[in-house]
């Protein structure tokens, strides 16, 4: 059974009690009346008041009683739930979590590798290709098709400090487009290319 048929299942029960509760209110407030409202002359309220006296009494008693049991399975199933029973107070989740979860209710994780390409979809790589003149510099952006988002990129085949190239930037510049800025520090020309994985829409 999931949480969610727990929860429905302890509002069903909620409103049962309740009714049982008001139901049972109801009678006692009626034993109440018909008691209260015995009339007539001193004599005939002796001749009635012994018959009915005892009965009245266990009758009471009865009800206190029912009052009672009814007032502790609230109380049980208040508690169960985290809320007050009744259609607006749906049961707080508690315990280990399972499955693509990790950690304990009310606050799980996302377990470790449970999400991977097939749960995130579609993805492409592009790799434009970018040229720099001798002892000069560039600022370029590799961009998404329209309406897909930038998951990773970076600069293919060049490493600063070894290839005659200072990288100043090589990190996304929105959640569309991975920006290179790069100095050319060669007496000749290069081309690089910026590689670039985009979640498709």
């Amino acid at each position: 059974m999931t949480y969610h048929d727990e929860a429905r299942r302890d509002r069903g029960a909620g409103k049962r009690i309740l009714l049982l509760v008001a139901t049972i209110v109801f009678a006692f407030v009626g034993v109440q009346v018909a008691i209260a409202g015995q009339g007539g002359s001193g004599a005939e309220q002796a001749s009635h008041g012994k018959k009915h006296s005892k009965a009245s009494k266990r009758q009471l008693r009865r009800v206190r009683a029912e009052l009672e049991s009814l007032q502790e399975k609230v109380a049980a199933l208040e508690a169960r739930s985290g809320s007050p029973a009744g259609p607006t107070g749906p049961a707080v989740p508690t315990g280990a979590a399972g499955g693509d979860l990790t950690g304990s209710y009310p606050n799980p994780l996302i377990a470790g590798g449970a999400v991977r390409a097939a749960e995130l979809g579609s993805a492409t790589v592009r790799t434009p290709n970018f040229g720099v003149a001798p002892q000069s510099g560039v600022d370029v952006s590799a961009e998404c098709d329209p309406g897909d988002r930038l998951l990773s990129g970076g600069i293919d085949n060049l490493t600063s400090g070894t290839d005659g190239v200072d990288i100043l930037v090589n990190a996304p510049q929105d959640s569309t487009r991975w920006r290179v800025n790069l100095a050319n520090t060669n007496n000749f020309a290069i081309n690089f290319e910026v590689h670039i994985l985009c979640l498709e829409a």
